[in-house]
């Protein structure tokens, strides 16, 4: 037995604190070792209960007792037991028979899914019916709200019928819709649960607290019993402490009473759920206990430091209602400790330090930085605590910046984990078979294994990467894509046929109907992964279901296969749904924790733990605390007449583990100004700190007080500020005229003249721009299908009606849009425009030729040799997209979908395309194409857009410029095109990167290889 000398030796109920900052793992154990160090009994401690509020703080309390024996001896551990405190989502101990008496609980998933079902059947019957998953989010909040109640010793809703119709008839007609959940509740769901034999989870626990409380009661266990830790927010966990409190060997330990606070700001606190001590001081009266019978835990040690600080915190969240004679209130605190108002606030808030970053970025990177420093000392732990999970991200990404990894306790989703990306990407490939970007994200997936060696795979997916799934996507599914790849002329296109078409034959199993039972889907969902997953030695299942993140997709699938039975019928996209809802619910936690001396953890992970660096990161209203969620079925008033907790309480709780946590030796507080580009409010608690500081020492001096030691804030904005900016320069190439192009066509042209870079980058480097994967049709596809259109147009015979022939042509331009890569959905919309194009054409040519004007070529190519000085030969080209006879001279038509240059710059020389065309019909280039040398009448743009204006010919005005004719602005232009060539037939004449600001290459693919954007913003002169 214990020593009855120390904690046990007084009259019941046995009530004690661990004040807040104190090391509450280390103290507790080493009272309880100094109770049983003069015990004769060598299983004294191993016949110790302590129970405590979570796992965790299961095995924080074991390495405690072994860091307090230390030398590596051996050592029976007390039974340290988890009664699972307020939102432990975890079972309390089995003691003995208890679990045999009481019915077992219905699984999580199961009961979603059967309150899912009901949700649905209530609302066919009310002719509203709902989707799954809108059912799934319903049947959430009601099984939540059943939880609650039973830890309130609540199961029987019916009286609030009566007062609920009442509030509902003043009610919205939604909110009228949500009366069902009554029923639901009353009715339904409990005759569900009989039929099954089950019990809600939260029900079972609160049954198996309370019949250890009874069982307890009447029959006193002969060990020694320590509760420790727990708040007793729940019910049956309070009468748990009460009846421990009066065993013979029984005492319970508190977390952070406050004893200090003045009588009339406690009887407030009573009042007020959102206060840190308003569950202890519900706890007291549970207990019939008054916090003068609390007495403090053994091996306390008074620190004074602490105490103050103790005193700040908590006054800094006193009731409002006692603010008023705030200055009042902390001189007397100074009497008390015998020093001054300002003494008293330096002396407790030395170790204390808050951090105001601009953004969340700044913010995780300056607590990285404390960590940083920290781990430069040998011995020394930090512990991040934030419920913000993207800073925990961000924060573990800062940290690899040193390589430092950090042990995040909270782990990822499983829709992030590298199994579940591989399930979710099955998922998505089943919804749309064949969509490049995810058949290529599938196939370079390290678990996707085909029934083939991955050293053998990824070469063949490298390759048809580049050729099939880059551009436009040119399939509907996985058959038509193998059907294109065995038509192609790609060396190995059988070996990624054959790839393809395993692929394809796993999907093709059991081929699913639209319509089936969730458990079906799943279970279909399961086997195709699980094939995918196949290699050439080992089987899906061995690949799939390993490491954390596979055991906890296998649970999940297994779950839902068994749980979902009552769901009988949906579709699949509803499955897709909820499956990736399901699976962001599911955590894949670190299966060996790497236990160093850096940790992360959530507020609840965090009660009872302790580190040499504190970091409570986040503290942004709204994110710690949380928003208080309005209940979408209760109001304030039923919630408070049917006993349920007040949602303040959550608050309450929260407030109470920042109090534990501030009251450390060294905390460091954080927050961002701006939260994704919007500003934010600081905590509550801050506000309430900072103003209780102002109030005592003037903003200034409170400032310098909440500094940390380390301006880890000018360190961080130091990394990333740039002392020195050395930006690129503007590239100069000057390739050897050797390597400089020889041939160009008119459009390459006019890229030479607006940016010789991407003719450098395309003609002389070699390199193309890929295009995305499975990048969607644009306006670019739409106006080359519209230009091959009217070149097949041209091609065949006329014949009929004008609208006849407007059928035809636009069938032809939307069978040239399909082929483009338009999906046969975009033709609703496209079609229209087609048909608007094709008449408005036909009609334009029809009166071209009542104008004397006749098709000669269309899409046709001509070419034109120029001799440079140095006799060098260079080559002009063009397809021409039309060119017109009229009588013996000749028209060229350039057909324009979208924008067309104007005449000024035709002219001007800044789009030569119509002038070099002329130039080469005038040299005899086209003369293959029954088009000889001849004077030129006209150059034109035809502008076929399908909008408002649907054709629109703009002919190229001379006049403007002062030019007589064609011929003579032909002439010009082969003189500035020779002045070109024979400019950058020059060894020092550069290929620069759009070197006019006005007339620039708008689509060019080489502005990023010339890092433009980086030299252009400080480049003061053109470009």
């Amino acid at each position: 037995m214990i020593n009855k000398s120390s904690f046990l030796d007084q009259t019941g109920p046995r009530i004690f604190t661990i004040p807040s900052g104190e090391d509450f793992q280390i103290v507790l154990a080493k009272g309880i070792l100094a109770a049983i160090k003069e015990s004769s009994d060598p299983f004294a401690l191993h016949d110790t209960i302590v129970l405590t509020p979570t796992r965790r703080s299961v095995s924080s309390l074991s390495a405690a007792f072994l860091q307090l024996t230390g030398d590596n001896k051996a050592l029976l551990l007390p039974q340290i037991l988890p009664i699972g405190d307020v939102d432990a989502d975890e079972p309390p101990f089995v003691a003995g028979h208890i679990p045999l008496d009481i019915a077992p609980e219905i699984s999580a998933n199961a009961r979603v899914f059967s309150l899912a079902r009901i949700v649905m059947h209530r609302a066919k019957i009310s002719e509203q019916p709902v989707s799954l998953t809108a059912a799934l989010a319903e049947a959430s909040t009601i099984a939540n709200l059943l939880d609650t109640a039973a830890h309130e010793g609540i199961d029987d809703f019916s009286f609030a019928t009566e007062e609920f119709q009442t509030f509902l008839q003043e009610q919205p007609q939604h909110i009228q819709n949500a009366a069902r959940f009554l029923e639901i509740i009353n009715i339904y769901w409990p005759q569900e649960l009989r039929d099954l034999g089950l019990i809600d989870p939260a029900l079972r626990r609160s049954k198996m607290l309370d019949a250890l409380s009874d069982q307890w009661t009447k029959n006193p266990t002969h060990k020694n019993v320590i509760a420790a830790g727990s708040t007793g927010s729940q019910k049956a966990t309070a009468n748990l402490l009460q009846v421990v409190s009066a065993l013979p060997n029984g005492c319970v330990v508190l977390p952070g009473l406050d004893q200090d606070l003045d009588d009339k700001a406690w009887e407030q606190v009573a009042r007020t759920p959102g206060h840190p001590q308003f569950g202890m001081s519900k706890l007291l009266r549970r207990l019939s206990a008054t916090r003068d019978t609390v007495r403090q835990w053994p091996q306390v040690s008074v620190d004074l430091g602490l105490k103050r600080r103790r005193r700040i915190i908590n006054e800094a969240l006193t009731p409002a209602d006692i603010t008023s004679d705030w200055l009042d209130r902390l001189a007397n605190i100074g009497k008390t400790f015998k020093m001054s108002t300002e003494q008293l606030m330096h002396d407790a808030l030395d170790g204390l330090a808050l951090i105001e970053a601009e953004t969340q970025d700044e913010e995780a990177l300056v607590i990285a930085l404390a960590i940083r420093e920290t781990l430069e000392h040998p011995t020394k732990t930090a512990m991040l605590v934030t419920p913000d999970r993207a800073l925990a991200r961000r924060v573990r990404a800062a940290l690899q910046r040193w390589s430092i990894d950090i042990d995040d306790s909270a782990g990822v989703p499983l829709s992030e984990d590298p199994t579940g990306i591989y399930i979710r990407l099955v998922l998505d490939l089943w919804a749309d078979p064949a969509d490049p970007a995810i058949l290529l994200a599938l196939l370079v997936h390290p678990l996707t294994g085909l029934g083939k060696n991955r050293k053998e795979i990824l070469p063949l997916i490298r390759k048809m990467e580049i050729t099939f799934f880059r551009g436009i996507r040119k399939h509907q599914d996985l058959s038509n894509l193998i059907e294109i790849i065995q038509k192609s002329d790609h060396k190995n296109k059988q070996q990624i046929a054959d790839l393809l078409q395993n692929l394809n034959d796993v999907f093709q199993v059991n081929e699913i109907s639209k319509k089936a039972g969730f458990s079906e889907f799943a279970s279909l969902h399961a086997q195709v992964v699980e094939n995918l997953a196949t290699t050439e030695t080992l089987s899906g299942a061995q690949v799939l279901w390993r490491g954390k993140g596979g055991e906890m997709a296998s649970s999940l699938f297994r779950s839902l296969i068994e749980d979902s039975q009552p769901i009988e019928e949906i579709s699949f996209d509803e499955y897709a749904r909820c499956f990736k809802v399901f699976a962001e619910q599911v955590s894949v936690r670190p299966q060996q924790p790497k236990g160093g001396r850096i940790r992360i953890l959530g507020p609840l992970e965090a009660r009872q733990q302790s580190a040499d660096l504190i970091l409570l990161g986040g503290l942004d209203e709204g994110v710690w605390p949380a928003i208080t969620k309005a209940n979408p079925f209760l109001s304030r008033n039923l919630i408070k007449q049917m006993n349920l907790p007040d949602p303040e309480l959550r608050l309450g709780l929260s407030a109470h583990d920042f109090c534990e946590l501030a009251c450390k030796q060294q905390v460091i507080m954080t927050r961002a100004a701006r939260r994704d580009g919007a500003p934010t409010i600081a905590s509550r608690w801050i506000w309430r700190l900072n103003t209780l500081t102002d109030a005592a020492i003037g903003d200034v001096a409170r400032k310098e007080l909440l500094c940390p030691n380390t301006d880890y804030l000018k360190i961080a904005r130091a990394i990333w500020k740039i002392e020195q900016f050395h930006p690129a320069e503007q590239p100069e190439p000057k390739p050897p005229v050797s390597q400089r192009p020889k041939e160009l066509s008119v459009t390459r042209i006019k890229v030479l003249i607006r940016n010789p870079f991407a003719i450098y980058g395309q003609k002389v480097l070699g390199l193309y721009a890929l295009d995305a994967v499975g990048k969607a049709p644009g306006a670019s596809e739409r106006g080359t299908a519209i230009h091959r259109a009217l070149e097949l147009w041209a091609e065949q015979p006329v014949a009929g009606t004008l609208e006849q022939n407007a059928d035809k042509l636009s069938q032809l331009i939307i069978q040239q849009l399909l082929l483009a890569g338009f999906d046969q959905a975009d033709m609703a919309i496209e079609a229209s425009v087609a048909r608007r194009i094709a008449k408005a054409y036909l009609q334009w040519e029809q009166q071209r030729k009542q104008d004397g004007f006749a098709l000669v070529a269309a899409e046709k190519k001509g070419s034109l040799n120029l001799i440079l000085e140095n006799g060098q030969n260079i080559t002009i080209s063009a397809t021409s997209d039309r060119i017109d006879r009229f009588g013996t001279m000749w028209a060229v038509v350039d057909y324009k979908t979208g924008g067309a240059p104007s005449s000024n710059e035709v002219l001007a020389g800044w789009d030569p395309q119509l002038p070099l065309t002329g130039a080469i019909i005038y040299g005899g280039g086209f003369a293959k194409h029954k088009i000889k040398s001849g004077e030129i009448t006209e150059l034109s743009h035809l502008k076929l857009s399908g909008g408002e204006k649907t054709l629109d010919h703009k002919v190229i005005k001379l006049g403007k410029a002062g030019f007589s004719s064609i011929q003579e602005l032909v002439e010009v232009e082969l003189d500035r095109v020779t002045e070109l060539f024979e400019t950058f037939n020059d060894p020092n004449t550069p290929y620069l990167c759009q070197p006019r600001s006005k007339f620039t290459d708008d689509y060019s693919d080489y502005d990023h290889l010339a890092r433009r954007a980086e030299w252009s913003a400080i480049n003061d002169g053109e470009g």
